[in-house]
């Protein structure tokens, strides 16, 4: 680290708050600070495990609107996101909805469900580029 920072000539503190900037996006592109999340916390049990069911429990809700920059960029995209989440997406609000409780850990289970929100968004553009390639109609 220290090496690193005298060879660039920043001071540490500008060199972890660019450390911090890198994490206010996903690869996407969109702001992470658009993206709420709801974490269950529970006193912790005397009774070994010392966990209760669904502490790691985590749930990521965002707004269609909110996904800034758009990496949903026309209709078609839209539909081939619609299709892959099915019913995680209330279309009475717009928005999506994103459960894990897949690790034991809720800093795992956020990783893992901002990694599973960019892997949706990039695989609805990736069906509508296949769709077009191929000939057939974008619509769903």
């Amino acid at each position: 680290f220290r090496s690193l920072v005298a060879a660039e000539a920043i001071s540490s503190k500008e060199y972890y708050h660019s450390l911090r900037r890198d994490q206010d996006r996903l690869p996407s592109g969109i702001l992470t600070k658009n993206i709420r999340y709801k974490l269950v916390h529970l006193p912790q049990s005397s009774m070994t495990p010392h966990v209760s069911p669904g502490e790691h429990k985590v749930v990521l809700k965002i707004f269609m609107g909110d996904m800034i920059p758009h990496p949903i960029e026309n209709e078609h995209e839209k539909a081939a996101l619609l299709e892959l989440v099915g019913g995680r997406f209330n279309t009475s609000r717009d928005e999506l909805t994103l459960v894990s409780e897949k690790f034991p850990s809720r800093i795992e289970n956020k990783r893992y469900l901002e990694i599973l929100l960019d892997t949706l968004i990039t695989s609805a553009k990736s069906m509508v580029g296949e769709r077009n390639r191929d000939g057939v109609s974008a619509s769903v």
